[in-house]
């Protein structure tokens, strides 16, 4: 199985708040499970304590492949998911593993 972790940071912007952009990705992504093929899970988790250190949220997704995390990338799900929040995100990182 691969590992798939990020990290992002959202700004406020004039239609919301960066947590709700967080919410928003969150119900977005989570629902992909079980409509991607090989996307195994998907946990995306919300900041609690609110420190500028912090980033807004945390997602971890497992794969059965590297090949089904390329496929995931461009699938128009994740496109979807991931294209309003272009202009929102100020940061972000991730790093990909088998487990």
């Amino acid at each position: 199985m691969v590992r798939h972790v990020m990290v992002f940071k959202f700004k406020d912007t004039e239609e919301k708040t960066a947590m709700e952009h967080a919410k928003d990705l969150k119900t977005v992504l989570e629902a992909l499970v079980g409509v991607i093929p090989g996307l195994i899970s998907m946990q995306v988790g919300l900041d609690e304590t609110g420190s500028e250190r912090a980033y807004t949220c945390s997602i971890f997704s497992g794969f059965e492949s590297f090949d089904a995390l390329a496929a995931f990338k461009v699938h128009p799900g994740h496109i979807k998911a991931i294209e309003p929040l272009r202009k929102a995100s100020v940061a972000g990182g991730g790093v990909d593993y088998t487990v």
